[in-house]
């Protein structure tokens, strides 16, 4: 055998001894790959991903754990885990509690936004914490904070209606929608093209 393909085998079996039966580097990606060509992030443990969160947060009087790291906008704190961005208060849920059930949002008992204490996180569905959310007065269109619509009418039983999604919706301002030239010239091309569809429809039935 020749130094070069003496070469070859050697560095075939090298290669298999490293990555397995096929020899492939493809096979590093798999999940659970720990070895000396993974990622940073999947030599990590929860453990370390516990000690690293728990290191950028501040104490608070009220046992809040309040994100020191990067905040999204809307207040709630961003940490990766395993090359994957997660809110922060869902990260903790799932390193202190356990798996979210799916399709469960994490809801905050304390009601602050860059808080992940696991203490003062609960699961529940979108519904339960809307209406929580609007138990304690912080939904910026509830009632009692929204009372009138945007063009100034007030929402009395009388000029209010509920959607089937559950919006309210002002009588005035619908009436005075549909009674504008605008909204009927629409109507009534909506209706000519139905009606001609219909038409186009019994023509073709007719005909077959």
């Amino acid at each position: 055998m020749s130094n070069l393909n003496e070469a070859r085998v050697r560095s075939w079996a090298t290669r298999r001894a490293r990555y397995g039966k096929s020899g492939t580097p493809s096979l590093i990606k798999r999940r659970g790959y720990t070895g000396p060509r993974a990622k940073p992030s999947d030599r990590l443990t929860d453990d370390d991903y516990r000690t690293r969160l728990k290191s950028q947060i501040k104490m608070i009087e009220r046992g809040c754990w309040e994100w020191q790291g990067y905040r999204h906008p809307k207040g709630y704190g961003d940490m990766s885990y395993r090359s994957t961005n997660w809110r922060v208060h869902r990260l903790a849920y799932f390193l202190f509690k356990g798996p979210i059930p799916a399709g469960m949002v994490i809801c905050h008992t304390c009601d602050n936004r860059p808080c992940c204490n696991p203490d003062h996180l609960f699961p529940g569905t979108i519904d339960t914490n809307n209406k929580d959310m609007a138990a304690k007065g912080r939904c910026k269109y509830s009632e009692d904070s929204w009372p009138r619509c945007k063009h100034g009418h007030e929402f009395t039983p009388e000029n209010t209606y509920i959607c089937g999604r559950g919006f309210r919706h002002c009588k005035t301002c619908d009436r005075i929608r549909m009674s504008s030239p605008e909204y009927r010239a629409k109507a009534n091309e909506r209706q000519r093209l139905k009606r001609a569809q219909k038409k186009a429809q019994m023509q073709q039935m007719s005909e077959t």
